[in-house]
């Protein structure tokens, strides 16, 4: 179980990753600097948790959870990942 929480650079440090675990690591790099772009401060609203897996075999890529700041209660409000050819898995 990871229970790394914080910036992905510091998680990337700690770490010695195979080629393919680094081409997520660089996807993951990428929604970051989206985030930025779009003016949200992902030092304090965006949480980088290496733990958070699904239990759906299918996804493909990042996973991620949204919950909102004000009602933590609530739980995740918007979850997902990136899954290619879902229509596969289903259509067989």
């Amino acid at each position: 179980l990871c229970t790394f929480r914080g910036p992905v650079d510091d998680f990337i440090k700690k770490q010695k990753f195979s080629e393919q675990a680094m081409e997520h690591l660089q996807q993951l790099h990428n929604v970051i600097r989206c985030i930025d772009t779009a003016g949200i401060d992902t030092n304090r609203k965006f949480k980088f948790t290496p733990g958070v897996t699904r239990g759906l075999d299918y996804y493909t890529g990042i996973v991620f959870e949204t919950f909102l700041q004000d009602h933590p209660a609530s739980g995740s409000i918007a979850s997902g990942g990136r899954y290619d050819k879902l229509v596969d898995v289903f259509a067989e």
